[in-house]
Order: structure tokens, then sequence, then C-alpha cells
């Protein structure tokens, strides 16, 4: 299957894309012709046992993980729905992360990214390294939103709209 290129213009991938923009948005890469299922069943286990290992990150997924051949199969199963569409993950990813708040700060999620683009840069081609490292961080940023970014509260945001501004003349 020959490669989905784009030269010259930013489309984002619709869900349905198999083609996912790589980091400067000037190629496409088409993961379903370049990345498998038995790389992402190397891949992921590779980059976990160097998660655990990790100063920062490794104590959290330690304790957080009792049992890391299911993890690991649901972490392949998660990858290979987000990047080959292949609908195998049904887990919720954010209800796992909401379980750990306690425990996760957001310079960690930077660090998970770190060890991402070495593992996937040392294992995969270029361009679907950098497809996966791409999805990661918008995945990532979208966890981190939706873990610590929060609103202020409605009655405090109107209240404070209709007592007008706060400044005084003296």
């Amino acid at each position: 299957m020959p490669r989905a290129v784009e030269y010259g213009t930013r489309r984002r991938a619709q869900a349905d894309d198999p083609c996912v923009d790589d980091m400067i948005g000037t190629r496409k890469v088409n993961v379903h012709a370049e990345l498998t299922e038995s790389e992402l069943a190397s891949l992921i286990p590779r980059f976990y046992a160097r998660v655990r290992e990790d100063a920062l990150i490794g104590p959290v997924f330690n304790a957080a993980i009792a049992d890391w051949d299911d993890h690991l199969e649901r972490l392949v199963a998660f990858w290979s729905s987000v990047m080959l569409t292949s609908g195998r993950y049904k887990g919720n990813p954010m209800a796992a992360h909401l379980g750990q708040l306690g425990a996760i700060t957001p310079p960690m999620f930077d660090r998970w990214l770190v060890i991402w683009a070495e593992v996937t840069s040392e294992v995969l081609p270029p361009a679907v390294a950098v497809a996966l490292q791409a999805k990661a961080a918008r995945i990532g940023e979208s966890l981190k939103l939706a873990l610590y970014f929060r609103l202020p509260a409605a009655s405090t945001a109107a209240s404070e709209a209709a007592a007008g501004p706060t400044t005084s003349i003296s």
C-alpha cells in the first residue's frame, strides 16, 4: 500500500483516517501501511520496562499496576485502536488516570512523553515514531486538561460579572 503524502498543507486526521500528521505537518504517515500489531506488541513492553525503571514515574506505575501482563496486553490493544483503528481497546483511560490523581503530577506526563519518544525512535521507522509521538502528545494534553484544568464555579464567575469592575477611584 502506498504511503499517503501531503505537502504544504496542514489537515487534521479524521477518526477514520489512517493517516496521521507528523510533528511538522508536512507529511502524512499511513500508519495502516507502516505500523503492525506485532510492532506494537514489541514496542509496548519495551517502553513500559523503561517506565518501570524511571525514578520519577516508575514508582507511580509500579504501585498502580498489579498485573503487568494484563496491563501490557490492554495497552497494546489501546495503541492498536488509536493508531490502527482496530477497535480492540474497550477501556476508559480517563477513569484509570483519575484513580491515580493523587499520585500523578503534570511533569510526569512530560517525562512519560520523553521516554515514549526515546523508545519509539529506537524501534520504529522515523515517520511512524513521529506519528506515535504526536498522537501520544495530544492524548497526554487531553488527559492533563481533564485532570487538572478547572473553570471557576459558574456562581462565582456570574457574581463577579454582576458586581461590575472592581477598580475604585479615590
